[in-house]
C-alpha cells in the first residue's frame, strides 16, 4: 500500500498528497504546541494574591523589650498558621508615634495592630487592672485576665473602630527617684513623678504624696535626665531596657500595680479578613501572650541583679500596708467608674495554678 494519503482537493483543484510520515510529524508539532500554550496560559493566569499587610508598632525601642519580642511573636505565629498569607512587621521605637497616635492611626484604619499601655483611652474600663494593690500575685492576675472578667471585657470594650484581641504583660510596677530611698508614703512627698497618661496613675502616685506628672514613655528618659522630673515608676523590664539606671539612683521594690496592655487591631484591617484569617490571628496574639509572659517573669528574675551592678541602690518595701491604706481613697475616688462589685468579683476570683509562674 502507498505509503500517503490522498486528502480530496477543494472542488476543481488537484488532490493534496501528504506522507504518513509527514503527518505524524504535524500531529507531534500540534500537540505540542497545545501543551506550551497551556503552559502559558497557567503561568500567565490570575496573579498570585497579594499579601496582607500589618503594621504593629510599640513605643519601645530595645529589640529585646518584651513588647517587641511578642509582637514579633505574632508575626512567626501568623506565618505558620497561614503560611504567605501575612506580610507583618514590627515598628518599635515609637516609629509610627506615641501610644495614643498609634491608637488613632487603628481608628484610621493606616495601622493594623499594636498593643497599648492607654487602653482606657479605648474603653476606660480597662483602666480598672490599674487600681493600686489589686492583685495577689501573677496567679491571681492571670486567672482574672484569662477568665470571665478579663475575656467580657475584651468582647465589650466601647471603642467600636478597635477590636481587643488579649493581654501582654508589662509586670509589677516599682519606683525609681533621684533623691531618696521610698521607704514609706511620706518619702514621696515632694518628689515630681512621671506616671502613665490616665487617671488612676495621676490619683494613685498623688494619693502617695507625691506630684504626679503625665509624660509619654518615649520622652520619658530626657524628661529624668534634664530633671523635668525627679523620678517614676514602671517594671524592671521597662527600668532595665530603657537605660534608666543611667539617670535614676534610687528603685524601690513596691510592686503598687500590676500593669498590662491591651493588643489591639483596627475595626477597617479585622471587617477586611475571613473568618479563617481572623482566627489566626487571635491564635497567634494567645501564643504570644503565653511566650511574653514567661519572658516577663525571666526578666523579672534575671534584671533586678543588673540594675544592681548598674549601681542603682535598690530596697524593698518590707511593709506594704502603709501604701495600701493610703491608696484606698483611689478606690472611693473611681467607684462611679469601676463598680465596687467589680472590683470585688476581681479580688475574690480564685487564683488557678500557672505552670510557668514563680
Amino acid at each position: 500500500m502507498h505509503p500517503e494519503v490522498n486528502l480530496h482537493a477543494p472542488r476543481g483543484g488537484a488532490p493534496v498528497l501528504i506522507k504518513r510520515g509527514e503527518m505524524t510529524m504535524w500531529s507531534k508539532l500540534f500537540r505540542a504546541t497545545l501543551i506550551a500554550l497551556a503552559v502559558l496560559g497557567l503561568l500567565a493566569g490570575p496573579a498570585a494574591a497579594e499579601k496582607i499587610t500589618i503594621k504593629f508598632p510599640t513605643v519601645h525601642a530595645d529589640p529585646n523589650q518584651p513588647f517587641n519580642l511578642a509582637g514579633k511573636k505574632i508575626g512567626e505565629e501568623l506565618e505558620k498558621l497561614m503560611p504567605g498569607v501575612f506580610d507583618f512587621k514590627l515598628y518599635p521605637a515609637s516609629q509610627l508615634g506615641n501610644e495614643r497616635e498609634i491608637l488613632e492611626g487603628l481608628r484610621l484604619g493606616t495601622i493594623e495592630m499594636t498593643t497599648s499601655g492607654v487602653a482606657g483611652i479605648a474603653d476606660p474600663i480597662f483602666n480598672i487592672f490599674d487600681l493600686p494593690f489589686l492583685f495577689r500575685n501573677r496567679d491571681h492576675v492571670y486567672s482574672v485576665l484569662d477568665g470571665d472578667v478579663g475575656q467580657q471585657l475584651l468582647r465589650t470594650q466601647k471603642d467600636e473602630q478597635l477590636v481587643a484581641l488579649g493581654y501582654l504583660e508589662n509586670g509589677w510596677r516599682h519606683v525609681t527617684n533621684n533623691e531618696r530611698p521610698i521607704k514609706q508614703p511620706s518619702d514621696l512627698e515632694g518628689l515630681k513623678q512621671r506616671v502613665v497618661e490616665h487617671q488612676v496613675y495621676l490619683a494613685t502616685m498623688r494619693a502617695l504624696g507625691a506630684s504626679a506628672v503625665p509624660i509619654p514613655y518615649g520622652e520619658l528618659y530626657t524628661a529624668m535626665k534634664t530633671g523635668v522630673v525627679d523620678g517614676q515608676d514602671n517594671p524592671l523590664v521597662n527600668i532595665y531596657t530603657a537605660k534608666m539606671y543611667e539617670v535614676q539612683r534610687y528603685l524601690t521594690l513596691t510592686g503598687h500595680v500590676y500593669s498590662n496592655n491591651v493588643v489591639f487591631a483596627s475595626k477597617k484591617f479585622w471587617d477586611k479578613l475571613s473568618g479563617e484569617q481572623q482566627e489566626a490571628v487571635r491564635t497567634a496574639v494567645q501564643r504570644a501572650m503565653a511566650y511574653e509572659r514567661k519572658l516577663s517573669i525571666q526578666a523579672d528574675q534575671r534584671l533586678l541583679f543588673r540594675l544592681l551592678e548598674e549601681g542603682m541602690i535598690v530596697n524593698q518595701v518590707t511593709d506594704k500596708q502603709p501604701f495600701i491604706e493610703a491608696t484606698k481613697t483611689v478606690y472611693d475616688q473611681f467607684s462611679d467608674q469601676f463598680p465596687p462589685a467589680l472590683v470585688k468579683r476581681i479580688q475574690e476570683t480564685e487564683s488557678k495554678d500557672y505552670p510557668y509562674t514563680p
